[in-house]
């Protein structure tokens, strides 16, 4: 499976900020998991299924609407059980799971979809179970993403979690350049979850926070603390750079569909002059069609009387009185031809 720019693929995005991103999410979820079953709705290609039950789940389904990432998730991670499935329809019985983790997911669909998917939340998740969700703020997460259908703010995503949930509590992630001092030892540890101590040493508006993610839960939930998480490294300027390009080529595809339309609609009222062009054809063809119908019935009806002069002059000509003055004619004409001879002797 390639990466399209939407699912995170580790192999490919692992000095990426988007490999960060997705790993922080995984890893701050993997505190909810130990001895819970476990569902990962929206799971792409099964890399944060998989930490979660190493992470010490019970049991860990992951579900996807591709059938591609379920396949290569199969095969890559055979110790969760990956169905195909989408967020209208969880593939899961009532009341089945402890807890649900939903990263990067409502963004693609929209407003009445959500809304369905909430309610299948609700459906198989236990009474005290506990959904972990994050999507970007739209208040400053790039725009021109061609996955994404509704984008929210943090009042609209706490509204939607609390139309389902009487305990939301919001958590805020971003992508920051850091600097650390660690053993080699824990460098060098494979499952980038080394522990260290953090400082924050500056102040931001949670509201400028580029992702949200909300704990939800009908139990009361514990105090909760964000949490940092140390992946391959990324070079910012790398990231920077991508968003830019990713900006430039969403503007360059802009003004290519802007062309586009307009060549569109160019030909649009080209077929359209041809259409009327086409009526005014066919309306005069109809009117020489009429007209050549008219011309053929009178010559018809000429046709006609001329048959039937014909008929009357052979009835004339077949009549005893035509034969009589036929030989009128002929004994006239022979009379005539003598008085002329005599005079002229």
């Amino acid at each position: 499976m390639k990466f399209t720019g939407e699912r995170m693929i580790p192999d490919e995005n692992r000095h990426d900020a988007i490999y960060a991103e997705h790993l922080t999410r995984y890893f701050f979820a993997s505190h909810f998991v130990k001895n819970r079953t476990v569902l990962d709705i929206a799971s792409g290609s099964g890399y944060g299924s998989d930490i979660l039950q190493k992470a010490g789940a019970q049991r860990v389904y992951g579900v996807d609407i591709s059938e591609e990432a379920i396949e290569l998730a199969k095969d890559l991670y055979r110790d969760v059980e990956f169905r195909k499935g989408s967020v209208e329809d969880i593939p899961l019985q009532d009341g089945e799971i402890d807890v649900i983790v939903s990263f990067e997911t409502l963004e693609h669909v929209d407003g009445s979809v959500q809304r369905v998917f909430m309610t299948e939340v609700e459906r198989v998740l236990k009474e005290d179970g506990t959904l972990i969700i994050s999507t970007p703020n739209i208040l400053v997460y790039p725009k021109g993403n061609r996955f994404h259908v509704k984008e929210l703010d943090v009042d609209e995503l706490e509204s939607l979690m609390r139309g389902s949930f009487r305990h939301v509590n919001i958590l805020y992630q971003d992508t920051a350049e850091a600097n650390y001092i660690l053993t080699k030892e824990s460098l060098l540890r494979a499952d980038a979850s080394a522990d260290f101590r953090s400082h924050k040493i500056n102040t931001i508006d949670p509201k400028e926070s580029q992702y949200f993610v909300a704990v939800c839960s009908n139990a009361k939930l514990p105090r909760l603390r964000g949490e940092t998480v140390l992946s391959d490294s990324f070079p910012r300027k790398k990231y920077e750079k991508e968003l830019a390009h990713r900006q430039s080529e969403f503007e360059e595809r802009t003004e290519w569909a802007l062309k586009l339309d307009k060549e569109l609609q160019e030909r649009t009222e080209w077929a359209l002059k041809l259409d009327k062009e086409l009526q005014e054809r066919t309306e005069w063809a109809l009117k020489l069609e009429k007209e050549l119908e008219e011309r053929t019935e009178w010559a018809l009806k000429l046709d006609h009387e001329l048959a039937d002069r014909n008929k009357e002059i052979a009835g004339i000509k077949s009549s005893a009185t035509w034969r009589a003055s036929q030989a009128a004619r002929r004994l006239w004409r022979v009379l005539t031809r003598t008085g002329r001879g005599r005079n002229e002797t």
